[in-house]
């Protein structure tokens, strides 16, 4: 059945039905009763296709993740997908990689299809041939960056506060007793350097000094990386720019028959499921993706709607310690 079946058992315009349906005003409570009570009797449901057609929306939401096989990444994901889910949307999760030209592309993508409105996540996206990307093909299209910038007038950011998590790490295993710090870290993006500038700050504050190594985004980069600190001499505290390097990292010091956090305390940074797993379980600093995915689609939300939306946000931390540090 269609809305024209409808109309003609109705007795009225196809436009009528088509009122009714989405609810708009303008009709007769005596007609309004009589298309539901017809639909309601025949079982018709109108498509949400249709419902975007008659509101001028593709109810499309696009979320660009740079590599979906990044557990955090995704869990955020997963949290946007089922809150805009509630709300009727379809979302569309593109895979960018790293390159510049398969990001662009995949913004093109997103406006060839109307989205509604996009969300980046991470702040990989925080990049002038992004900025010119946006402004190119999707200039009034509201978009929202997870723990992302770009300083575009439809761009909207929900950030973490990195440097304040890493520089209380710092601060947490000083007052420990810990004096003899590194740092591990893989990928330079934006919230990377602001994790260096916390554990910068909050060494220089303390008087001490630290060794900065870079690594692959990888459980086999953290342990690497942690064999190259225990060459190069004495360590007390090692902290890692994300979970899963530090548990390649704990691995390390275990096969070096190095005890954990009696000999080297371990800090890591996402609070995700390897911090869980791994033995001993590994302190973490908590930048609350699950709370910041959701503020993204209500921050989306807002601006799609034309209600004010916050340009830009920022969520705390927490510290969760595990058995990797001191008690």
């Amino acid at each position: 059945m269609t809305i024209y079946d409808i109309a003609r058992i109705a007795g009225v315009s196809a436009s009528t039905v088509s009122r009714v349906l989405n609810g708009r005003p303008g009709i007769s409570a005596e007609t309004r009763n009589r298309i539901l009570s017809i639909t309601q009797a025949s079982g018709f449901e109108l498509s949400e296709a249709a419902r975007g057609l008659a509101k001028k929306s593709s109810m499309l939401i696009g979320i660009l993740v740079s590599d979906i096989r990044n557990q955090h990444y995704t869990n955020g994901a997963y949290v946007m997908v089922e809150e805009f889910q509630k709300n009727g949307y379809c979302s569309i999760i593109l895979n960018t990689g790293s390159d510049d030209e398969s990001r662009v592309n995949a913004v093109r993508m997103l406006a060839s299809r109307r989205v509604d409105g996009a969300v980046f996540i991470g702040s990989s996206f925080s990049s002038e041939s992004m900025a010119s990307a946006v402004a190119t093909y999707m200039p009034s299209t509201p978009i929202v960056m997870e723990n992302g910038v770009l300083t575009l007038d439809n761009v909207y950011s929900v950030i973490a506060d990195d440097e304040g998590g890493l520089r209380a790490a710092v601060d947490y295993l000083y007052g420990k007793g810990r004096r003899h710090f590194s740092y591990v870290n893989a990928n330079d993006t934006p919230s990377n350097r602001m994790k260096r500038e916390g554990v910068e700050g909050a060494i220089a504050a303390h008087g001490l000094e630290c060794r900065f190594l870079e690594c692959e985004d990888s459980f086999d980069g953290g342990y690497e990386a942690t064999n190259r600190i225990l060459s190069e001499g004495r360590t007390d505290a090692i902290l890692y720019s994300m979970d899963i390097l530090a548990a390649g990292g704990v691995r390390a010091l275990s096969d070096h028959g190095i005890s954990v956090p009696d000999d080297v305390a371990v800090f890591g940074v996402d609070n995700s499921i390897y911090s869980v797993i791994s033995r001993p379980s590994i302190s973490s600093v908590d930048t609350n993706l699950s709370r910041m995915s959701s503020q993204c689609v209500r921050t989306l939300e807002d601006a799609m709607s034309g209600r004010p939306a916050e340009k830009m946000a920022e969520l705390p931390y927490e510290l969760v310690i595990r058995e990797s540090t001191p008690r």
